[in-house]
């Protein structure tokens, strides 16, 4: 999904910062989500911008180590999810 226009989000947060309506009405008047209204109006008081955020995650900081934490599963079959994060935060910091 694209994220939503720089314009769209400027006329939602000029909204609010007029005073105009409460964050649901003005999420309703213009097709959006409450929670985008109120993270824009947060990002705007906190960052100065409400320019897009960069969308999507790299790749998650145990599956660098999947070598390692396969090689743990085969040593320790039967540990739990909390003994593997110990287990692999001993041998990578991670």
């Amino acid at each position: 999904m694209e994220p939503y226009s720089i314009d769209l989000r400027e006329q939602v947060v000029s909204a609010i910062e007029k005073g105009d309506s409460s964050f649901r009405k003005v999420a309703q008047r213009f097709g959006v989500s409450k929670n985008c209204v109120e993270r824009w109006v947060i990002q705007k008081r906190t960052q100065g911008h409400i320019n897009p955020c960069k969308q999507g995650g790299s790749v998650s900081a145990a599956m660098e180590h999947q070598a390692q934490l396969l090689a743990l599963v085969e040593k320790q079959p039967d540990a739990t999810l909390a003994e593997y994060c110990e287990l692999l935060f001993d041998k990578t910091d991670v």
